[in-house]
């Protein structure tokens, strides 16, 4: 038997999704690593996915 409030199952993971994309994990580790490895990193982010594993980006 399921609930009407399912629902509510989803809202911290999907918090955590905005929050780590956006807010506090990817942008500041990002602009952290830039100032550090410059252009190499640069590079690096152009082929590789921030946050999901998917296959390597092409012809960027």
């Amino acid at each position: 038997m399921g609930s009407g409030l399912f629902w509510l199952s989803l809202v911290g993971p999907v918090l955590m999704f905005v929050f780590l994309n956006r807010v506090s994990g990817i942008p500041w580790a990002e602009a952290q690593s830039l100032r550090s490895r410059g252009e190499y990193y640069l590079r690096y982010q152009q082929e590789v996915n921030a946050f999901f594993p998917w296959p390597r980006r092409r012809g960027r």
